[in-house]
């Protein structure tokens, strides 16, 4: 008897020759193996795929400055900030070079919760916020690097 998986070659194909005694494989079975093989790469890339990029935390190196205008961004007025991501992506320390008066406080210093992230940014909820967005949940404010050394 012959297995189940195969069958006797009837010579219609090139490879099998109608007075050989061989068998050749059943061509259902090796268009069922490769369709199987190509659905489990497409997931498996798909998966991957669906992996976002963490952000790399050496984007946020060096000082900062808000460039509004045209004047210098080392000029001596300027605010300059630092900031620093922890190891486990979850916090963002903000450190400024004097005290800045916002609506959180006066502070040289601000902490965010990381609640997202990109290859190019961060989503940020800010300690202490009690601002409400339109659907009644805490403000949210987003860290774009649009270039080496730009975010928005």
């Amino acid at each position: 008897p012959m297995p189940m998986n195969r069958r006797r070659c009837t010579g219609a194909h090139r490879h099998c020759r109608p007075a050989s005694r061989r068998r050749c494989v059943d061509h259902d079975d090796t268009f069922r193996f490769l369709s199987i093989t190509m659905l489990a790469t497409l997931l498996l890339s798909a998966a991957v795929a669906a992996t976002p990029t963490p952000f790399d935390a050496a984007q946020l190196s060096g000082s900062w400055s808000d460039s509004v205008n045209t004047s210098s961004v080392c000029e001596e007025a300027r605010h300059f900030t630092r900031m620093q991501l922890s190891d486990d992506h979850q916090r963002l320390a903000i450190f400024n070079d004097r005290t800045w008066k916002s609506k959180l406080g006066e502070t040289n210093r601000f902490a965010a919760t990381v609640v997202a992230e990109t290859e190019r940014s961060l989503t940020l909820r800010y300690d202490n916020e009690t601002r409400l967005n339109a659907a009644g949940k805490l403000v949210e404010w987003q860290l774009i690097i649009v270039a080496p050394g730009v975010y928005r």
